[in-house]
């Protein structure tokens, strides 16, 4: 591409605006692989294109539509932060694509725009997430790719070492290389000072506390007067690790000079921290720095293993830093958190998590799992008759005020009521069909009424049959009481009765 590019681009009109410039850019693009890179120039990188370059290029194919693949892990900086994740195609806003974004097995979005925002709250109660950002035109899946998303905390750098780099890896002067878990950087010449450098990118948003601990080794050759002194130490050299930014730079100790000094079979703790405010010289949001990995002197040949990036910000100073806070913003040091979500009670407004917010909650503490009502509440925190039982036990929800009731709820009856009357009832408590044997003495048919117990009828039939199956089923749930009279003697008993639903 880049040969056709170049000379594409060189025979391009000389430009007079910067639309002429980003046109031709486009342009060379464009005629350098024969297909229309409109969408891309003007809708991913937001180039403004001229009509005339815009024309001529429609005339091409356009690519085939991918996706515009992002960094393999994203980070959250801090806490209080969020992450705008846009997904892109080569063909963006040009294809007629959907955008879907899956973040541990659940649907996240669908959009024509690709556009998202990613809050902290998706990482609460665990250290990272998975997300799969797919292409779909025509309701198929085009192409997809997948992200991590992570807390930047308690991270081993070395984890990630293929995002490690130096201006010269392996020279006439430095090598750098990985072995056993260890960065190593070695001097090729002993009789000139060299200074061998490893780097880390690493962008810093204001207000955080960075700390760096690791373990550093050193190989030495025994000292010359031409290597002359470092600091105040005749010594070989020095390695170290630096958090370095524009217009500051704050290390480790200097291993092999005023700490390990002729040790060179020890590994040696070493760390550093700072506060990312005095890294920053103008008013901008983030910066980019780096932690530099250092090897300068002569013959030098320095390990690094173990080397670990904490933020270690404590914003409500409660002695729990930030990515370990429930509730970074508010003082919790007990960091209770009643509903399991990840959110301390103190700065969670469902402390429950029955989906009604703690200002509409009557009941902010009902037990997990449980469904509520408009109001926040389940059934086992309301006693709607206010009969001093719980809706979740109560068989009579809508007894009367002040009447006495039984552990059921249902108001108690008496003088009417005969437990041994020899009346059998089966099955009692029932759901739907009852039948009722009577005594020998009620003679062969009764007539039967089922009051309330309030004594009001909702229910009858007449001359039933001894032993006859009946059919209550459009009863509320509730307790009633059942009276048999005998249509021959006229002898009348009552049982009370059970319906479950």
């Amino acid at each position: 591409m880049f040969p056709a590019f170049f000379k594409i681009l060189r025979n391009r009109p000389n430009v007079k605006t910067i639309e002429d410039a980003l046109s031709n850019i486009a342009y060379a693009s464009s005629k350098s692989l024969n297909r229309n890179l409109t969408p891309f120039f003007k809708n991913v990188l937001k180039f403004k294109l001229n009509k005339d370059v815009e024309d001529e290029l429609s005339l091409l194919l356009m690519p085939e539509s991918k996706l515009i693949k992002d960094e393999p892990v994203l980070w959250f900086l801090s806490p209080m932060e969020t992450i705008n994740l846009n997904v892109r195609s080569t063909n963006y806003l040009a294809d007629n694509a959907i955008y879907k974004v899956i973040i541990d097995g659940k649907d996240f979005s669908n959009s024509k725009t690709g556009n998202n925002v990613i809050s902290y709250e998706l990482l609460r109660g665990k250290d990272e997430a998975n997300i799969s950002c797919q292409l779909i035109i025509d309701n198929k899946v085009i192409d997809q790719y997948s992200i991590q998303l992570k807390k930047r905390h308690n991270v081993n750098i070395f984890n990630y070492h293929s995002d490690l780099y130096a201006y010269y890896l392996s020279n006439l002067t430095n090598k750098s290389y990985f072995d056993d878990n260890n960065l190593i950087i070695e001097d090729l010449q002993q009789k000139q000072i060299n200074y061998g450098l490893v780097m880390y990118n690493l962008p810093l948003s204001r207000g955080r506390t960075l700390k760096i601990t690791g373990q550093i080794r050193q190989v030495s050759p025994p000292y010359e007067d031409i290597f002359g002194l470092v600091g105040n130490y005749k010594s070989a050299g020095l390695s170290k690790i630096n958090l370095t930014f524009p217009g500051r730079s704050n290390g480790t100790a200097n291993i092999g000079a005023e700490v390990g000094l002729g040790e060179n079979s020890k590994y040696f703790d070493v760390s550093v921290s700072d506060n990312s405010n005095l890294f920053f010289f103008d008013s901008r949001r983030y910066i980019l720095g780096q932690i530099h990995f250092t090897n300068a002197g002569f013959g030098l040949k320095s390990y690094y293993k173990n080397v670990i990036l904490r933020d270690i910000t404590d914003t409500d100073s409660d002695g729990l830093v930030d990515f370990e806070d429930n509730c970074p913003l508010n003082l919790n040091s007990d960091q209770k958190d009643y509903d399991k979500d990840g959110i301390g009670d103190t700065c969670d407004n469902d402390i429950d998590g029955d989906g009604i917010l703690n200002d509409l909650d009557l009941c902010k503490n009902t037990p997990l799992g449980l469904s509520v009502d408009s109001k926040g509440c389940a059934l086992s925190e309301k006693d709607s008759d206010n009969d001093g039982i719980n809706d979740d036990k109560d068989m009579c929800p809508n007894s009367l005020a002040g009447v006495n009731v039984d552990k059921n709820g249902c108001q108690i009856v008496t003088g009417i009521i005969e437990e041994n009357s020899q009346i059998v009832i089966s099955p009692n408590p029932f759901i739907q069909n009852i039948k009722i044997e009577f005594p020998s003495e009620f003679g062969l048919r009764s007539n039967v009424e089922v009051l309330d117990l309030n004594g009001k009828m909702v229910w009858s039939m007449m001359s039933i049959k001894n032993q006859e199956i009946i059919n209550l089923s459009k009863l509320p749930k509730g307790v009633f009481l059942l009276k048999i009279t005998s249509i021959n003697t006229e002898k009348t008993k009552t049982i009370k009765i059970n319906k479950l639903e």
